[in-house]
């Protein structure tokens, strides 16, 4: 069953796994991996949400961001697996700015919107892209 359409790849439903089919040129090979890599990706985001905060940040890598004083969100920095920035449609060097509409100003509303998260199956993120904000919404069965 197909369950999302991405810029660069479809993800589909195959009773209880996921499968992630890339479309054609994308043969970087951080893309080479086997069909459950989303899933597995998916599972370890999930993980990483239960463990709190520190653990997703740690996952993608990111850091605080703050303009005049005041935090604006999260830059996402190159991570370690690169396929979770993929996976949620960042690039290294966006802001995340909000989840879900909710600003990312502080450790307190990271901590409140990443509790939200378990259990929802589509979420959307707004960022700072080379200083332009864009929405990403995503579909994340199973998180």
């Amino acid at each position: 069953m197909l369950t999302d359409i991405l810029v660069d790849r479809v993800i589909l439903t195959v009773g209880d796994t996921y499968a992630t089919l890339r479309l054609s040129g994308m043969n970087d090979a951080r893309y080479q991996d086997d069909n459950d890599v989303g899933e597995r990706m998916i599972l370890a985001l999930r993980d990483a949400l239960y463990e709190g905060p520190e653990k997703v940040l740690a996952l993608l890598d990111a850091k605080p961001v703050s303009r005049e004083g005041r935090q604006i969100g999260y830059r996402v920095f190159p991570p370690e697996v690169p396929a979770f920035i993929d996976l949620l449609g960042l690039e290294p060097g966006d802001i995340v700015t909000h989840v879900n509409g909710v600003p990312l100003n502080s450790a307190d509303s990271l901590r409140q919107v990443l509790a939200s998260l378990p259990g929802t199956d589509r979420f959307q993120l707004t960022v700072r892209r080379n200083g332009i904000a864009e929405r990403i919404s995503m579909g994340m069965p199973g998180l």
